[in-house]
C-alpha cells in the first residue's frame, strides 16, 4: 500500500505510513537551539586501471569509468549530486548521449545558464516530503553500517564574507569536497546531510549532520576550520556573538541528538504537509505529528539545491546494499505507527546482530566508507 503526501497541490508518494497515535513531547535536554556542527562521510580511492562494474568498486568516481560522458550517464540515471567529488552543477562540453545533452540543456552548460535556470525556475520556499524520505533513509542506512549521525555543524558563510546564493552554494561544495578528501585520508567516514537555510541574522547559511568517532571530533573541528578558510581565502571568525562556524560532537551512540537534529534541520518542510492514512481513506495526519516536530518553519527562499545526502547514503547505494546483503525495512515507508517506531535505534541494533555483523563489515568496503 501506498500514501500520498498533500503539498501545494502536488502529490508525493513515500510507502505506507499508518495512522499517527499520541506525539511525544519531547523535553530530553539535548533540545536546545541549534549549535553545532558537523560531518563526515568516506570513499578510499580506488585504481584507476579498474573498471566501475567490478565487485567492490565505487561507480561514481570518475576515474573508473572509459569517458566524462559516460560517468555523467551513471550519476544522472542514479540521481547523484553531480557535484559532489568534482563535477559542476551545470554541464559544459559537447555530448552524443541524448541524455546528458538533456541534462545540459536543463542544468546549463555554463555557470551563468545555472544560475539562470535556478533564478527562475529552481528557487524554492520550502523542503518537501520527498526531501524528508531521502533524510530519513539516509540516516537509517548509516545506523544499518554501524554509524550514528553524532555531530552537527552550522557554517555561516557571510562572516567570512560569502553571501548570494550561487557564491554561499559553491562555497560550500568546495568546502565539503576539502574535508571529504581530508577525512578519507584519515581513514574517517563521508557520511552526511546538509541543507541551506536563510535567516534574517545569518543569511543564508549550511547545517551538516554527520557522524565523527567521538575520538575524532576535535580534529575534524580543526580541520573544518581550516577547510573553510581555505574557500574563504581568510581566517574563520572566532568572536563572542559570532562564529563562523559551530560544531557540536556527541558520543558515539548519540541516539537521541541524531534524531533531534535529523528534525531540527527538515524544519523549513511545507508546514501543511500531511501523511495520507491507509487505514482511514482520506483522512491526512499532520507531518508535525507524526514526527513530533516542535519547529515546522518556512526557511526562506533559496535560489539553489537546497538539501542533499552524500553519495555513499543516496538511495541507489542503499538499493544496491539491500540487494547485495539485505537490510532492515524503512519503518517510514513499512508501517511505522508513531514517533517511537520512526525514531529509535533499530537500524544500529540490526547492524550490531552477530548474523550481520559480517554484512555490515562487508557494506562498509563497497561503499568505501
Amino acid at each position: 500500500m501506498e500514501i500520498t503526501i498533500m503539498q501545494d497541490g502536488m502529490n508525493s508518494t513515500l510507502g505506507m505510513v499508518p495512522a499517527w497515535r499520541d506525539a511525544p513531547d519531547l523535553a530530553d535536554t539535548e533540545e536546545r537551539e541549534e549549535n553545532g556542527f558537523r560531518q563526515i562521510d568516506a570513499q578510499e580511492p580506488l585504481p584507476h586501471e579498474r573498471a566501475a562494474g567490478e565487485p567492490g568498486v565505487d561507480p561514481t568516481r570518475r576515474e573508473h569509468w572509459p569517458s566524462r560522458e559516460a560517468h555523467l550517464r551513471f550519476l544522472i540515471d542514479g540521481g547523484y549530486d553531480l557535484a559532489e567529488g568534482g563535477e559542476t552543477e551545470w554541464i559544459p562540453g559537447a555530448f552524443d548521449d541524448p541524455k546528458v545533452r538533456v541534462a545540459q540543456a536543463v542544468r546549463g552548460a555554463t555557470q551563468r545558464d545555472y544560475e539562470v535556470v535556478w533564478e527562475y525556475r529552481g528557487a524554492s520556499e520550502y523542503l518537501t516530503a520527498d526531501h524528508f524520505d531521502l533524510g530519513y533513509g539516509a540516516v537509517a542506512f548509516a545506523n544499518c553500517m554501524g554509524l550514528v549521525l553524532n555531530t552537527w555543524t552550522t557554517i555561516v558563510w557571510a562572516s567570512v564574507g560569502i553571501t548570494g546564493d550561487f557564491a554561499v552554494a559553491q562555497a560550500d561544495r568546495q568546502f565539503r569536497e576539502l574535508l571529504r578528501k581530508r577525512l578519507v585520508k584519515r581513514g574517517l567516514p563521508v557520511a552526511w546531510l546538509w541543507v541551506l537555510e536563510r535567516s534574517a541574522k545569518r543569511g543564508l547559511h549550511a547545517h551538516m549532520l554527520t557522524h565523527v568517532p567521538q575520538a575524532d571530533v576535535d580534529w575534524v573541528k580543526q580541520a573544518t576550520e581550516e577547510c573553510i578558510a581555505t574557500v574563504a581565502e581568510r581566517p574563520v571568525v572566532k568572536v563572542p556573538g559570532e562564529k563562523t562556524v559551530m560544531v557540536k560532537g556527541r558520543h558515539n551512540k548519540a541516539f537521541g541528538p541524531q534524531w533531534f537534529w535529523f528534525r531540527y534541520m527538515m524544519k523549513g518542510i511545507e508546514p501543511t504537509t500531511a501523511l495520507n492514512d491507509p487505514a482511514q481513506p482520506g483522512h491526512f495526519v499532520p507531518l508535525k505529528e507524526i514526527a513530533a516536530m516542535r519547529r515546522m518553519d518556512p526557511q526562506g527562499l533559496v535560489r539553489t539545491q537546497r538539501f542533499g545526502v552524500s553519495r555513499a547514503l543516496h538511495q541507489l547505494s542503499q538499493a544496491r546494499q539491500r540487494a547485495l546483503t539485505g537490510l532492515p525495512e524503512n519503518a517510514l515507508r513499512a508501517g511505522a505507527m508513531n514517533f517511537y517506531e520512526l525514531f529509535d535505534d533499530r537500524y544500529y541494533d540490526w547492524s550490531q546482530r552477530d548474523e550481520n555483523r559480517r554484512r555490515t563489515e562487508e557494506l562498509l568496503k563497497t561503499l568505501m566508507i
